[in-house]
C-alpha cells in the first residue's frame, strides 16, 4: 500500500527487494525479524514484534511487524504480514517511562510515606518510608488490599480505625487525618502518623485509585504528652 511506502520513505511504486527491504531494520532488529519470519516459515509460528527502523532518508522510526503463514490458494503456504509505524506511540510509552522514573525518584526522596492504590482499594506501590513504616515492599504488597498493608487504629480507644482509602474512593475528595491515628506494621511496631489520603482522578474526572501520604508524629506526640502531664503535675502541686 501507499502507506508502506510512505513509511520506508520511498517513492510510491519504488519497490524494493526482500533484502534491501530487511536493511532498513539495523543490526540486532534484522536478525531478530529474519530468525522471525524463518521459523513462522518452517514452524507455522506467528510473529508480533516493535523494531526500531531507519528510513530511506536516515530518520530513526519504529515499527510493528506482525506476520503469519497461511494456504496460499495456488496451493502450499505464503507469509502474511501487516507493518505498522509506530514511532509515535513509542515516543509516548518512552516519555512515559521517564516521567515515571522521575516520579519514582521524587517519592523516594520524601520523608512522608507514600502508598498508591488503584481504584478497587489495592496497594500499587508504596515508597521506601512507606515499605520502612509498614514493613512490606512493593513487590509483596502489589495487588493486596490496601487495609491489610495500611493497618491504622484509633490511638485512644485502640479500635480499628477507617480506613482513609474507602472512604476516599467513595466520595471523590480529599480525606483529612483522623485523630490519634496509629499505624502498626507487620512486626507489630506502632507509630502514630498524620494522614492525608487524595483521589487519583483522570482527565475526565473519573476516579482511577487513591494516594495515602502520612508522616510519622510518634515523638511529637509523646512530647505533646509529656507537656501535658507536666502541666497537670504543677496544677495539682500549685505550681505555675
Amino acid at each position: 500500500s501507499d502507506e508502506v511506502f510512505r513509511i520506508h520513505g520511498l517513492e510510491v511504486g519504488m519497490l524494493p527487494s526482500v533484502d534491501t527491504a530487511l536493511n532498513f531494520y539495523p543490526g540486532p532488529a534484522r536478525r531478530t525479524l529474519e530468525q522471525a519470519i524463518e521459523h513462522c516459515q518452517a514452524q507455522g509460528e506467528p510473529y508480533d514484534l516493535e523494531l526500531p527502523f531507519v528510513r530511506a532518508n536516515g530518520q530513526p522510526a519504529w515499527i510493528r511487524a506482525i506476520g503469519q503463514r497461511e494456504p496460499s490458494a495456488k496451493g502450499g503456504q505464503r507469509l502474511v504480514g501487516i507493518f505498522q509505524d509506530i514511532t509515535e506511540s513509542h515516543r509516548l510509552h518512552a516519555r512515559l517511562d521517564e516521567d515515571q522514573a522521575r516520579l519514582r525518584a521524587t517519592l523516594a526522596a520524601l520523608d512522608d510515606g507514600v502508598i498508591t492504590c488503584d481504584a478497587r482499594g489495592q496497594v500499587t506501590s508504596l515508597n521506601p518510608v512507606a515499605e520502612r513504616m509498614t514493613g512490606w515492599t512493593t513487590e509483596n504488597a502489589r495487588g493486596v488490599d490496601v487495609g491489610s498493608v495500611f493497618r491504622i487504629f484509633d490511638g485512644d480507644s485502640a479500635a480499628p480505625a477507617t480506613n482513609p482509602v474507602t472512604l476516599c474512593l467513595q466520595s471523590g475528595t480529599t480525606v483529612h487525618a483522623q485523630n490519634k491515628t496509629v499505624l502498626v506494621a507487620r512486626s507489630g511496631a506502632e507509630s502514630g502518623i498524620q494522614e492525608t489520603t487524595t483521589p487519583i482522578l483522570d482527565r475526565d474526572r473519573e476516579i482511577k485509585g487513591a494516594v495515602i501520604v502520612f508522616r510519622d508524629v510518634t515523638e511529637q506526640r509523646a512530647l505533646a504528652r509529656e507537656v501535658d502531664r507536666k502541666s497537670a503535675f504543677d496544677e495539682l502541686s500549685g505550681l505555675h
